[in-house]
C-alpha cells in the first residue's frame, strides 16, 4: 500500500494515533459496493445492526447490508464527509478509533456484526487501548499482551488492533470480517510462532485473493497519490480476508479435513501450490460455500431476530456525543445543571451519562430532585444547601458557571439575612447549632448511674432533626365544661454521639413532662397523621441547658460583622428617618 498525504483536517490526530503515521502517510482502501456485498455473504442473514471501526466513506457497510440492517455504526479519523450512496441511517463519530475505545467500555458497548478493512501496517500506540488486558476474552487478553517485534514495545499493528477491538466489543452472538495484507496475517496469526496466534482460535474462515480488489481512495483531490492496485502483480500481493466470531474456539478446520477446503479455499498447506481467488465471480461461489456450510465450519451463538443485541445504536449515539463534546470545538458543552432563564435549576443528563456507570441511579435521582428550584429556595435549610453546593461545586456533573455564580450569590445572601441583630446568648445561639457537624465538650457530662458519657476536650458527632410532640390536656368549652384536647407540633432535638457512639438526645426540660409524647417522624409524615400502631417514640437524654453548660456552642456573628457596609446604611437610613419625625 503506498502512502497518501494527510488530510490537514485530521493532520494532528492521524499523527498521533500511529509511531509511523508520517512514514505511511494517510493510506486508505475503499472497497468497492459489490466486493463488500460478496464477502458478507457467509454472515448471517439478519444483520440489524452494522459496525466498522475504520468506516471511510460508508461503502464496505452499505455494501455488507441487508433489507433487515436499519443501523450503520462507524467510526472514522478523516472527517470527509460520508459519500457511499445509501449511507442514510447510520451514525459516524470522527475520531482515532483506539482513543474512542474507553468510551465504548464505558457504556459497555457491544455488537453483533462487524465488518472491518482498518489501515494496513501503522504502529498504533498501545495506550489508548490498555483496557484489553482486561477483556472478557482470554485469547484477546494473551494476544494484547504479546509483542511481534517488529512494532516498538508501546505500538501493535493496526490489523491486530482491529481485530482486537472487534472481538473484545463482540457480544457473545457477535462475529464479523476483517479485510488485511494476507503477508500480515501469515506473519502475526498463522506462521508458526506468529505472536498474536492467540486470535485464530475465533477464526473459522479464510480466503485469499490474488492481488488487490480494493481502491485507494482519492479523498484529497489532486494532491492525492492513491493507487488501485495495479502495481501489485499477481503471485506477489495477496489480500487476505478472515471470518471470526467470539463463540466460536475451535480455529479453521484442520487440514486435510473435509471441511478445509472450503473454509480455506485455494489455500494449500504447501505455498507453491495455493491458488487464491482470482476474481469476484470465484468469490462470490467460494463466499456462499462457506455460508452454505456456517453450522459445520462456525461454532458458538450467533445472532438470530430472537437473539441479539438491542441497545447498540443507542450505546453508540452516547459515546459519539461524548466524543464530539469533549473533542470537537465548538460544540455544545451539554451542561449536566445550568441556570435556565427564569432563574431556575435546569437538570440534563446526557445519553453517555445514563448508559455508563459514570453516574449511579441514586447520583440521578439526587440531581434531578434539584430541577426548577430557585438557588435560594435551596439554601434556607442545611442539608439542602449541603446538597446543592456538592452538585454545584463537586466533581460528578458538568456545571454551568452561571449557575455556580447563583449558588454563591444566594449562599452570601441567605447567611446576611439569617444573621441576628445584636449579639445572642448561649441559649438563643442554639437555634444555629445546626450548621455544625462536631461539637466540642468543655466539661464531663455523665448519665444518671455516674457512667461518663462525655469527656471536656473531646469533640463529638452532632446531628439535629424536627421530632413531632404531642401534648394532651384539657381546654374549657363553650359551656364552660372541660374537653380533654390534643395539641399536635414539632420541636428541634440534637443527637450527639457519646463515648460509645450512641446516639444522645438533648430537648428543652419543659418536653419531660408526663402529658408529652415524643415520636420520630418517618420520611413523608407529618405531625398528627403518624401511623398510631407503628410509633417509634423518643425519649430525652440531656436538656438544652446541659448542652449549653457542657458544650461550647458556637459564636454568631451579627449583622454589624456579617454586613458591615450595609449595617451601617441601615444605620444612617435610621437616622434620616428619626430626623423627619418631629420631637
Amino acid at each position: 500500500m503506498q502512502k497518501t498525504n494527510i488530510n490537514p483536517a485530521c493532520y494532528q490526530p492521524f499523527m498521533e494515533s500511529a509511531s509511523n503515521a508520517g512514514e505511511k502517510g494517510q493510506a486508505q482502501w475503499v472497497t468497492p459496493t459489490e466486493w463488500a456485498e460478496v464477502l458478507a455473504q457467509p454472515l448471517p442473514r439478519y444483520r440489524p445492526v452494522l459496525v466498522d471501526l475504520h468506516c471511510g466513506g460508508g461503502h464496505l457497510l452499505h455494501g455488507a447490508a441487508r433489507a433487515s440492517t436499519n443501523h450503520f455504526l462507524g467510526c472514522d479519523i478523516d472527517p470527509t464527509p460520508a459519500r457511499c450512496p445509501g449511507y442514510g441511517g447510520g451514525v459516524r463519530v470522527i475520531a482515532d478509533v483506539c482513543k474512542l475505545f474507553p468510551l465504548m467500555r464505558a457504556v459497555e458497548f457491544s455488537a453483533d456484526c462487524f465488518v472491518l478493512n482498518p489501515p494496513w501496517d501503522l504502529h498504533q500506540y498501545r495506550a489508548p487501548i490498555a483496557g484489553l488486558a482486561e477483556s472478557w476474552l482470554p485469547t484477546v487478553r494473551t494476544a494484547f499482551a504479546a509483542h511481534d517485534g517488529r512494532t516498538g514495545k508501546d505500538t501493535i499493528d493496526s490489523t491486530i488492533v482491529a481485530l482486537l477491538l472487534a472481538l473484545d466489543r463482540s457480544s457473545l452472538c457477535g462475529e464479523g470480517f476483517l479485510v488485511a495484507n494476507e503477508s500480515t496475517l501469515q506473519r502475526l496469526l498463522f506462521a508458526e510462532g506468529a505472536p498474536h496466534t492467540a486470535l485464530t482460535s475465533h477464526i473459522w474462515a479464510h480466503l485469499v485473493i490474488r492481488g488487490n480488489p480494493m481502491l485507494a481512495r482519492r479523498s484529497l483531490g489532486e494532491g492525492g497519490t492513491g493507487l488501485d492496485g495495479s502495481e501489485h502483480e499477481a503471485g506477489q500481493f495477496h489480500t487476505g480476508v478472515i471470518y471470526f466470531a467470539a463463540g466460536h474456539e475451535d480455529g479453521l478446520p484442520p487440514a486435510g479435513s473435509a471441511l478445509a477446503d472450503i473454509a480455506q479455499p485455494g489455500l494449500s498447506a504447501v505455498a507453491s501450490e495455493r491458488r487464491p481467488i482470482a476474481n469476484l465471480e470465484a468469490a462470490r461461489v467460494a463466499c456462499k460455500a462457506i455460508y452454505d456450510n456456517r453450522l459445520e465450519l462456525r461454532n458458538g451463538p450467533e445472532i438470530k431476530t430472537y437473539a441479539r443485541t438491542e441497545d447498540s445504536a443507542e450505546k453508540w449515539q452516547a459515546l459519539t456525543e461524548e466524543w464530539n463534546r469533549t473533542h470537537l470545538s465548538g460544540a455544545d458543552p451539554l451542561w449536566n445543571i445550568s441556570l435556565g432563564p427564569d432563574d431556575t435549576i435546569a437538570t440534563n443528563l446526557s445519553l453517555f451519562d445514563t448508559k455508563s456507570s459514570r453516574v449511579t441511579k441514586a447520583e440521578a435521582e439526587s440531581l434531578f430532585s434539584l430541577n426548577g428550584r430557585q438557588p435560594m429556595q435551596l439554601v434556607m435549610q442545611r442539608q439542602q444547601r449541603a446538597h446543592l453546593e456538592r452538585a454545584a461545586f463537586g466533581k460528578t456533573w458538568r456545571v454551568d458557571p452561571r449557575l455556580q455564580a447563583a449558588v454563591r450569590s444566594a449562599v452570601e445572601e441567605y447567611h446576611k439575612v439569617r444573621s441576628p441583630l445584636y449579639p445572642l446568648s448561649p441559649i438563643q445561639r442554639l437555634g444555629y447549632l445546626d450548621e455544625c457537624d462536631t461539637v466540642l465538650c468543655t466539661k464531663d457530662l455523665c448519665a444518671e448511674g455516674g457512667q461518663r458519657l462525655f469527656k471536656a476536650d473531646h469533640s463529638y458527632a452532632l446531628r439535629s432533626t424536627t421530632i413531632a410532640v404531642n401534648r394532651s390536656g384539657t381546654k374549657l368549652n363553650l359551656q364552660g365544661d372541660a374537653d380533654d384536647v390534643e395539641w399536635d407540633g414539632q420541636e428541634l432535638a440534637f443527637y450527639i454521639s457519646d463515648e460509645f457512639t450512641t446516639e444522645r438526645v438533648f430537648m428543652d426540660a419543659r418536653l419531660r413532662a408526663e402529658n408529652v409524647r415524643l415520636s420520630i417522624l418517618r420520611p413523608g409524615e407529618k405531625p398528627g397523621r403518624q401511623d398510631e400502631r407503628n410509633l417509634e417514640t423518643c425519649a430525652i437524654d440531656f436538656t438544652l441547658q446541659d448542652l449549653v453548660d457542657n458544650f461550647v456552642i458556637p459564636d454568631v456573628p451579627d449583622v454589624a460583622r456579617v454586613n458591615p457596609g450595609g449595617y451601617q446604611d441601615n444605620l444612617a437610613l435610621l437616622r434620616q428617618i428619626e430626623a423627619l419625625c418631629p420631637a
